[in-house]
């Protein structure tokens, strides 16, 4: 093809082709705000075609503080400048589209002191007035920042934002209090009751919820009659609270939860109301125990968080209300058609519990597990000795009885299985039985 052939491609080609770069193909930010540079500068057939395609700029990301901490206030202005046009240039050739805001305070360059900080609320208030006419367009919006107050710039934001299409929302916090300069920790006013943000103003659909520390906003208690999928990693203590929210979600299809056990978190006695949900389909879990609290009717698959998991067993041994087997008596009753297992730790007592648990699972997933023949070795001696003895019902069986299908899927380019060679003749006898397993890299 000569220098020319590019100009012979048809333009639903090109869009292809800029969409699969700017979306499909990017590992960064950078890499997405790179490439939509990249097509506008090769000549001007790409670039009109680009700036006129919408959906290429509908992803609009600000990370503040936009200045840097260069003593030198020229350079600082102009980086400030600069991320300023770049929105400004996502809004305007998005046109009238949804667009999705992805909101970031970064702290890796901490501000050097009180007045520094103030400065750098400033340019998130210059932001807003530049974000907020095209509110009423965003349909998902990404919160990710340090403090979570009612001062917290990202969420007065939201209050005073009128959004009528948002299906998504996610809130980010990645760092701890104690690693905070002490400016930007306040408490002096607390949140406000009324948000622009509402059940009956939003047709909320997706909800995220990342803490580290312990603290839930007021938006997961209101009552959300669109939410099909909320998406909660907290602190455990926060469970009976929690318990209150999913009362509130008639439409709840896809739940993940992770439960991070510390010190404080003692299991109360009080009692909780047991809370149906009766359309869940998809749930995600580091504490199985969660059951004994909460009723899935209609629940098909369910992933559970190893690494974190195998603990709540110790966690849950001074309830004798709480014990594994009758933990194992409410799951047998459950219609769970697919088991997964992530980030798999080893613990043989824990392990045959949970594998005694689903009597009606046809399909088991490994995912990310350093040692699967864990998992799979008590499946295959069961049935060898079944196959042995000539008896093969699967009333006669504990771990699995309705299993036809194991995959050991592993997202890392390079594998995370200690023992592979002890992987594959676990695996090797479990064909032979025969089951269906499926190892891809």
């Amino acid at each position: 093809m000569g220098p020319m052939s590019i100009e012979l491609l048809p333009r639903e080609v090109l869009l292809l082709v800029f969409g699969y770069v700017v979306f499909d193909k990017r590992e960064t930010v950078q890499d997405s705000v790179l490439a939509l540079a990249t097509f506008t500068a090769v000549n001007s057939h790409w670039r009109n075609l680009a700036i006129d395609y919408p959906l290429l700029w509908v992803e609009i990301y600000v990370t503040l503080p936009l200045a840097t901490q260069s003593p030198d206030l020229n350079a600082r202005t102009r980086v400030c400048s600069s991320d300023f046009a770049r929105v400004r240039v996502f809004l305007e050739r998005s046109k009238q589209i949804p667009v999705n805001v992805h909101l970031a305070r970064s702290w890796k360059d901490s501000p050097a002191s009180a007045e520094d900080a103030l400065e750098i609320e400033r340019e998130w208030r210059s932001m807003y007035d530049l974000l907020r006419p095209h509110m009423y367009r965003c349909c998902s919006i990404s919160l990710s920042f340090e403090e979570i107050t009612g001062t917290s710039e990202p969420l007065l934001f939201m209050q005073l934002c009128n959004t009528p299409i948002l299906q998504e929302l996610e809130i980010i916090r990645p760092r701890l209090w104690y690693s905070l300069p002490p400016w930007a920790i306040r408490e002096d006013v607390p949140w406000g009751e009324k948000w622009c943000i509402s059940p009956q103003r939003t047709p909320l659909q997706i909800l995220r919820f990342t803490d580290p520390k312990a603290y839930l906003p007021p938006v997961i208690d209101l009552p959300w009659p669109t939410l099909s999928t909320l998406d909660l990693d907290v602190v455990a203590h926060w469970w009976p609270k929690i318990c209150a929210t999913l009362a509130k979600l008639p439409a709840l299809k896809e739940l993940r939860l992770d439960l991070a056990i510390t010190t404080r978190d003692l299991i109360s006695e009080m009692p909780i109301a047991k809370v149906s949900l009766p359309v869940l389909e998809r749930m995600t879990t580091s504490d199985l125990f969660l059951w004994h609290d909460i009723s899935t009717p209609s629940l098909s698959c369910l992933t559970i968080k190893w690494d974190r998991a195998y603990k709540s067993f110790d966690w849950h041994e001074k309830r004798p209300d709480r014990t594994p087997e009758r933990l194992l008596r409410i799951l047998a009753e459950m219609p769970i058609r697919e088991v997964i297992f992530t980030n798999f730790a080893s613990n043989s007592n824990v392990t045959h519990y949970v594998l005694r648990a689903f009597a009606n699972a046809e399909v088991l997933r490994l995912d990310d597990c350093r040692s699967p023949q864990m998992v799979l070795e008590p499946i295959a001696e069961e049935r060898e000795a079944l196959v042995k003895s000539k008896t093969t019902s699967a009333a006669h069986m504990t771990f699995l009885p309705a299993l036809r299908t194991i995959s050991i899927e592993e997202s890392k380019r390079v594998s995370t299985i200690a023992d592979s060679s002890g992987t594959h003749s676990v695996i090797n006898r479990l064909r032979a039985i025969p089951l269906d397993v499926r190892w891809s890299l």
